[in-house]
This record gives C-alpha cells, structure tokens and sequence, in this order.
C-alpha cells in the first residue's frame, strides 16, 4: 500500500469517525449507548468545542483528499484540536466561568457551554493574568496557532499597508518598464500601415507557354492603287 493511498484511507475513516461523534452529539439516541456515554463525555470536558469534532473529521478527510491547496492532514489536525479548546476557553473568560460543580445538573448554560477542560483552563490563566491577560492570551495562541497550520491570524488586516506601500513603488518601474514597449508597438503598427498604402507596379501578363504566336493578317483596302510589275521575257538561244 502506497503512500497515496494511505492517506485517503485515514482520510475516510477520519470522515467517518467525524459524523459518527457528531451524531452522539444530539439529543436522539441514534448511536446505542455507546454514543450516548461518547456524547456526554465530549459535553462535560469540552462543551461546546466538542461540535469541532465533526469539522475536525471533515477538514481531515479535504486535505486527505489534496482539497486544502498546501495543508496536510496533520495540520488540519492540529488547527481542528486548538479550536475545539480555544472556543470554550474564550467563553469562558468573557462570562468569567472559571469552577465548575461536579454535579452535571448544577451547572448553568454557561457552564455547559465551556466545559471542564476548558474552565480549568480559563481559571489558571484568570488567576495569572486576569480579564484583560487572558483575553490576549488567548488572541496569541489563535494566531499562532492559525500561522503554523494554514498561513492565517486575526491580525491579517495589519497587511494592508504594507501592501499599498510596496505597489505604490513597483507602479512607477512597471510605468517605465511599459513605455519602450508601447512606443516599439507603435513603429510597428505604422509600418505595418506604410506597407499597405505603398503602390505596386502593375504586373506583365503571364505568357503562355506552347502556343503558337498569332498571325498578323493583312487584307487590301478597296481605295488601295494597284501596281504593276512589268514582265520579263526569257531569251532563247538558237
């Protein structure tokens, strides 16, 4: 088995695993029990990072496929594992989610929606560095971690003078670069027209070989004077 081939393979079973995660992640029982102990295992650790899972299996399955350009599988990995705890962990620090009870019945909706994992997060890093710290922390570790998988961060905006600054110089130099050649494509253009309106000589007729060359006919005129040769008579010997 090549390497081609490999990949596809973990491509659909990643796929696979994806849908099936995210249907014990609904409220029906559509996947036995063994869904419904998966589902809520995923509920309680990560709320609702846990709707990542089924996008991780997607996303894994595209680049399997060669459908993310230049993103490998273990990058489209890496990027669906960071979100389905940075997502969380953002709730979790704006609503100030930071201890949750054990009891599942206890907790509000926002505490549903961070998870355990993530809260536990959330509180060292509130702990540490408070509202405002963990709320940057958080922007650092997205953008690091949308840099290393798939070339992209939130700050991508700050580009956008960068960019103006560099065409703003190359367009003088592709003004330049332009004007030899417009001024060469003129010449040529008024030569191609000199060469149409020059005249022609006029051209012989073609002679054609093999044909007898005509007789010029000379007929008398009626009004013409006839002249008359006179005789001349042979001399006999005796």
């Amino acid at each position: 088995m090549n390497r081609k081939v490999r990949q596809e393979l973990t491509g659909v079973a990643a796929l696979l695993v994806g849908l099936f995660m995210g249907l014990t992640l609904l409220p029906w029982r559509t996947t036995g029990e063994v869904g419904l102990v998966v589902g809520g295992f995923l509920w309680h650790m990560f709320g609702v990072g846990a709707v990542v899972i089924p996008l991780l299996g997607i996303g894994w399955a595209l680049a399997a496929f060669d459908r993310l350009g230049s993103v490998s599988t273990l990058r489209a990995a890496a990027l669906g594992a960071g979100l389905i705890v940075i997502a969380p962990y953002s709730v979790a620090i704006v609503t100030g989610v930071h201890l949750i009870p054990a009891d599942y019945s206890l907790w509000t909706r926002a505490e549903r929606l961070v998870g355990i994992v993530p809260a536990w997060i959330a509180g060292d890093v509130h702990a540490a560095v408070g509202t405002a710290g963990g709320i940057l922390a958080g922007l650092f570790v997205l953008s690091a971690l949308g840099i290393v998988t798939i070339g992209w961060h939130p700050l991508m905006m700050l580009r956008g003078g960068e960019r103006s600054a560099v065409s703003a110089k190359e367009k003088p130099r592709k003004t330049a670069a332009k004007a030899p050649a417009s001024a060469f494509e003129e010449d040529a253009e008024f030569a191609v027209v000199a060469t149409k309106l020059e005249p022609t000589a006029p051209r012989a007729p073609p002679v054609l070989s093999g044909l007898p060359a005509p007789r010029r006919m000379l007929r008398a005129s009626p009004s013409a004077p006839t002249i008359s040769m006179p005789s001349t008579h042979r001399r006999t010997l005796p």
